[in-house]
């Protein structure tokens, strides 16, 4: 017994020890470099030939810069009619052109850095919530499961029309979690999709060719498993994916965790950036210094935004 008990205080605190340094974080220090007065709050942004593009989804306005964020141009602003924007649901892709669907319009305009170039109405199988170009008149629409049993299809933009669904909504009893857990973010690379479940704790890399699962996989660095999230009783989540980007041959995964599940505190958020290569094999875990929601890396440079700010850090 003696015995037993001994090799228990040894063993159990180095399995601990083990379970708590099983990743090692690299910090990530952001600068502020500067504030665009256009925008109020930027939350999407790709990059376009030179120019950033910056969506705003509070004032509804799409913004086109130049890469020191010097020349700023206000390309479409808040309305119903072509080339305007509506809904507080932007969600933005860029590829030949700039798509951006908006939710409650049911369409998605396009753009390029001079300005408004056409309308396409979308049909209405479920309301989209994101996008992400595939290849030339071929976007990937992610859709809410309320008229579909799909959450993302492939949109011909030339015959607009869906060609054919590809990834399956996870089925829920409840209806209201149904459509929380299903929320995502995506990345295409070649003949890939790569998605992001916002409120579960998991990615997923798909074949556009066979529609088959290639791959999934959890951040098991993040603390709670998705089981834990009840989108019914509106517990808050304490982790999500914000952001992807596909960057030299790694993903890039934005997403934040938080600290406290009690309603009464106020939760600690803490921003990771994850690198995985495309076969989802984990390279390295950045924990930055700041709370961000969007990011885009450009040059061996990441820029990270919040409302109107710009922070930039070497990667």
């Amino acid at each position: 017994m003696k015995l037993k008990a001994a090799f228990l205080l040894i063993v159990l605190p180095l399995f601990f020890s083990c379970r708590k340094e099983q990743f090692d974080f690299i910090d990530l220090k952001t600068e502020k470099v500067t504030s665009i007065k256009e925008l109020s709050e930027i939350t999407d942004v790709t990059t376009l030939g030179d120019s950033f593009v910056f969506l705003d989804g509070l004032s509804r306005r799409l913004v086109v810069s130049d890469k020191e964020f010097k020349n700023i141009e206000v390309i479409a602003r808040r309305g119903k009619g072509p080339g305007e924007l509506w809904s507080r649901a932007l969600y933005m892709t860029s590829g030949d052109n700039i798509y951006i669907i908006d939710q409650s319009l049911h369409r998605i305009n396009i753009f390029n850095q001079s300005g408004f170039i056409d309308t396409i109405n979308i049909p209405k199988e479920g309301l989209s919530h994101d996008i992400t170009y595939y290849k030339t008149d071929r976007i990937i629409l992610g859709l809410i499961p309320v008229n579909t049993d799909k959450i993302y299809s492939i949109f011909n933009i030339k015959e607009k029309k869906f060609e054919e669904g590809l990834v399956s909504a996870d089925r829920y009893d409840n209806p209201i979690k149904k459509l929380s857990m299903n929320y995502t973010d995506s990345v295409c690379t070649d003949d890939h999709l790569f998605v992001g479940y916002t409120f579960q704790n998991k990615i997923a890399k798909y074949d556009l060719i066979t529609g088959e699962t290639n791959k999934e996989i959890k951040q098991l660095f993040l603390h709670m498993d998705s089981n834990d999230y009840n989108a019914a009783e509106n517990t808050p989540e304490r982790f999500y994916v914000t952001k992807m980007q596909g960057y030299k041959n790694n993903l890039y995964v934005l997403c934040c965790d938080m600290g406290s599940l009690n309603q009464r505190d106020e939760p600690k958020v803490t921003t990771y950036l994850s690198v995985y290569d495309f076969d989802l094999n984990l390279q390295k875990i950045y924990k930055i210094d700041k709370k961000f929601r969007v990011f885009c890396i450009r040059n061996d440079i990441a820029y990270f935004f919040r409302e109107n700010e710009v922070y930039i850090s070497s990667i």
